[in-house]
């Protein structure tokens, strides 16, 4: 069963997805795993050209009521352009994964944040738009071809689908961005002055210090960090607690736990 694109950063995009198929405890579905060698993995960014076109016929043959009857041409036509659409949508969670993972290994790269974050900003428009075009299939003669791939439980979710409004694009937007800023800000060295010299977490692990010296050195490097990374974390919570809201929960704690995580037990039984 495939589940409907959900890229590596869920937690970003998850207002505009399907929350994914649970499976029992334990089980995955298999997988075939590639040979592929890291190197060969290039992030190149996505080309939304191929989606688009499949989306916009899938969007004629609604508008033309042809979804509206069983014509065994039309079935074929519409699974190829599904199988087409969940092939780009595969390729762009792919090209999201890489940008993260470059971005990652690069100590937050500023140019690699800026592709990271425009990638995920297109998955959350594209995945928006993929969801309210498929939705146009439910109730139709050929549901069962969502159904076949994605499950009853997903079927259901996407009749039920609110599309992304400006308002929600524009917090995810923000949210991604002060996450990368907080990364950056963490990975910049930090430096204080402690009797007269400069310290840095590199010079203070380059030299022999008594152990007292050794732990203020380093509670005065942490709150110069904290300092900076403090207030963009602060300005991360009201982000996501405002997303929480837009969503329509009361906090961000249950918001990721159902939309993100997606256990088959509640908070309540967490706390039992």
């Amino acid at each position: 069963m495939r589940m409907f694109f959900r890229p590596a950063c869920a937690a970003v995009l998850a207002c505009t997805l399907l929350a994914a198929p649970v499976f029992a405890a334990g089980h995955y579905p298999e997988k075939d795993h590639q040979p592929v060698a890291f190197a060969d993995m290039e992030f190149t960014g996505f080309d939304e050209t191929r989606l688009n076109s499949a989306l916009s016929r899938l969007k004629d043959l609604d508008d033309s009521g042809a979804l509206e009857k069983k014509n065994a041409e039309t079935r074929r036509e519409v699974q190829t352009l599904y199988e087409e659409i969940m092939d780009e949508l595969d390729i762009l969670s792919t090209q999201n994964a890489l940008a993260g993972i470059q971005y990652d290994a690069n100590g937050a790269d500023p140019a690699m944040a800026d592709a990271s974050a425009e990638i995920a900003a297109q998955g959350a428009r594209l995945s928006d738009e993929t969801l309210q075009v498929l939705q146009r299939l439910t109730g139709t003669p050929y549901e069962d071809i969502l159904e076949a791939d994605a499950g009853k439980d997903n079927v259901a979710a996407l009749r039920d689908y609110k599309p992304l409004t400006d308002k929600q694009a524009d917090l995810l937007d923000k949210e991604q961005r002060l996450i990368q800023k907080y990364d950056q800000a963490m990975a910049r060295p930090a430096e204080v002055v402690y009797e007269g010299e400069i310290w840095t977490e590199e010079t203070l692990a380059a030299v022999d210090v008594e152990e007292d010296v050794y732990f203020e050195v380093t509670d005065l490097l942490d709150q110069a960090r904290n300092r900076i990374a403090g207030e963009i974390y602060r300005e991360l919570v009201q982000v996501r607690t405002e997303i929480a809201r837009e969503a329509g929960y009361e906090n961000y704690a249950e918001y990721p736990y159902e939309n993100t995580y997606n256990p088959d037990y509640c908070i309540k039984d967490i706390q039992s």
